[in-house]
């Protein structure tokens, strides 16, 4: 029963992990704005891998030209169509008939005499009927290919005509929007409702498409331009369209720049890069990949000591210490972020401003490799970092134990074990079990050693005994890993 529960709540948490809501949502960040730890994912127009069959059941047909598009959907190019000879019910007095068709490659089709539906598996002369009945005919087509298709029947008094009696179906692979984004839920699947990759513009990543990256940092390294921009476009065998995501605002520091293109952090200026989307442009404020134009003496106030001043990103000293009143407050008057992890604020004590820092986790989204800073201004020891980590899931390029991958359940992710790994660890306990059991039962059969016939079986049994261990062991072990790591389901 432990056993189960165990075993119960480890299932529960996979689905869990499968079915989990998409965690994307459309940024309320107007466009414009500063941004940082700017990521991107893209939409890919893809094959799906399950098959649909169009219509759901066999429609009849007397004669008939069929082709892939006939599906309603205008990507798949292949496909393969289903042909299927009526019942013996159906058949009623109609005795000389037969399913025929022709594969061309224009509309133009014709069928002649030769032109047998299922010949690969002996259907009888034309006019003729026997008991090929409810046969099912698979005919691949190719771009460009049609098919047609006739039920035929003869008499003697009225010749050859067709009759609807003929059934068939489309089976093919529909294409989908397919979204992959690590920081998704969703990464990899299909996104519902884009059938033959369309509604493209319903999608909130469509407002985030990359047309262009301006600036001379790293920036278009780590993003890539998108070559689809509209939902049209998109609409493509393999059509790909970039977007940003993940991405947090920041303050623009007009107070000490003219315009919004430089950043200062930590004593250095960086230029301040943009991403231009479909909805608007972002200023990029991001020092992990923003160049670097110069180191300065400080950025700001709470780079220099008591009694200094930044100015112009020098160190100034004050001739006389700064005076303050309540309508001459001090330049810190709520926590305020600064370099090197740290937060300030000043007091006004005896018209003198004394300044206090606060050591955090973080002060900027700089601080916070692979996230950004949540930062309380009221109590900054509350200041943290928010990780935007990959969401755990197969098809993210990283081998997950937490969630119990491994190359058996997911070999995308993870590598195919090593042949031939010994493990020493295991052929020990192997042999020392195996040595247990067969000593127990020599121990237990002293009867046997009474002759010489009875000894030689004694040690056969001993010696078969330390096999079957020895075999035993490794195979329950295997077994037990496997179940685990799910390689059994």
């Amino acid at each position: 029963m432990k056993w189960f529960i165990i075993i119960l709540l480890v299932l529960t948490t996979l689905i869990a992990v499968g079915i989990g809501t998409d965690t994307f949502s459309v940024t309320n960040v107007a466009s414009g704005s500063f941004i940082s730890v700017p990521t991107y994912g893209f939409l890919k127009c893809e094959q799906s891998d399950n098959v649909v069959s169009v219509p759901n059941t066999f429609a009849k047909f007397d004669s008939r030209i069929i082709k892939c598009a006939d599906t309603g959907n205008v990507l798949p190019q292949e496909c393969t169509v289903v042909l299927k000879t009526p019942s013996k019910d159906e058949i009623g007095n109609v005795k000389n008939s037969a399913l025929l068709y022709s594969v061309c490659s224009d509309s133009n089709c014709n069928i002649g005499d030769g032109d047998r539906a299922n010949e690969e598996i002996n259907l009888k002369n034309l006019y003729f009927w026997t008991d090929n009945v409810d046969m099912t005919i698979n005919i691949k087509l190719q771009p460009g290919q049609y098919i047609k298709a006739e039920y035929q029947y003869a008499t003697l008094t009225s010749g050859v005509r067709t009759d609807n009696l003929g059934r068939f179906k489309i089976d093919f692979k529909p294409f989908f929007i397919y979204r992959y984004d690590v920081f998704s839920q969703t990464n990899g699947q299909k996104v519902i409702g884009t059938e033959d990759c369309v509604n493209a513009d319903n999608l909130g990543e469509s407002n985030f498409l990359i047309k262009d990256i301006m600036g001379d940092g790293d920036l278009s390294r780590d993003l890539s331009e998108s070559q689809i921009l509209n939902a049209r476009q998109l609409q493509s065998r393999g059509a790909v369209a970039n977007y940003i995501s993940n991405f947090v605002a920041v303050t623009p520091q007009f107070n000490l720049f003219e315009d919004d293109s430089k950043y200062c952090y930590d004593k250095k200026v960086y230029a301040v890069e943009e991403i231009i989307t479909n909805t608007g442009s972002y200023k990029v404020a991001n020092t992990n990949s923003n160049k670097v134009l110069e180191t300065v003496e400080c950025c700001n106030n709470g780079d220099v000591p008591v009694n200094y001043k930044c100015v112009d990103f020098k160190k100034v000293a004050l001739s006389t210490p700064e005076s303050c009143n309540a309508f001459n407050p001090c330049d810190f008057s709520v926590w305020t972020s600064v370099g090197s992890k740290r937060m300030v604020i000043e007091e006004c004590i005896n018209s003198e401003c004394v300044r206090n820092f606060e050591t955090v986790e973080c002060a900027y989204n700089e601080d916070c490799s692979g996230g950004y800073c949540e930062i309380d201004t009221a109590e900054p020891k509350n200041n943290k970092c928010v990780m935007l980590s990959p969401i755990e899931t197969c098809g993210n390029q990283v081998c997950e134990n937490s969630i119990g991958e491994n190359f058996n359940n997911c070999p995308n992710d993870c590598q195919a074990p090593t042949q031939g790994d010994f493990n020493l660890a295991l052929l020990l306990v192997t042999i020392v079990l195996g040595l247990v059991g067969a000593g127990f039962v020599y121990f237990k059969t002293p009867m046997l050693s009474k002759t010489k016939p009875g000894n030689i079986f004694r040690w056969v049994i001993v010696g078969l005994s330390f096999v079957a261990i020895f075999f035993l062991i490794p195979w329950v072990y295997n077994g037990v890993v496997r179940m685990f790591s799910g390689g059994l389901f």
